[in-house]
């Protein structure tokens, strides 16, 4: 029973690790897909500036805290 739980435990922390760096790499290429696909359509270069808020914990994406989250203000009432 205890070198299951072992073998399970190794299994859970390599798809952990692994989980988030193929799941990146999935998100940029189908983003490079898109642009290729418009630049295809437009005859032109796309150049694009993409803000990523998102931080990877364990397999699970946490966004930045809701609509207006990433809004910065000098008016301190605001």
């Amino acid at each position: 029973m205890s070198e299951w739980l072992t073998g399970l435990f190794w299994w859970f922390l390599i798809f952990s690790v692994l989980f988030p760096m193929i799941r990146q790499r999935i998100i940029e290429a189908s983003r490079v897909a898109v642009m290729r696909a418009l630049e295809q359509q437009r005859g032109s270069r796309v150049i694009t500036m993409i803000h990523r808020q998102e931080a990877l914990t364990l397999g699970r994406e946490r966004g930045g805290g809701g609509p207006g989250a990433d809004r910065r203000t000098l008016d301190p009432r605001a």
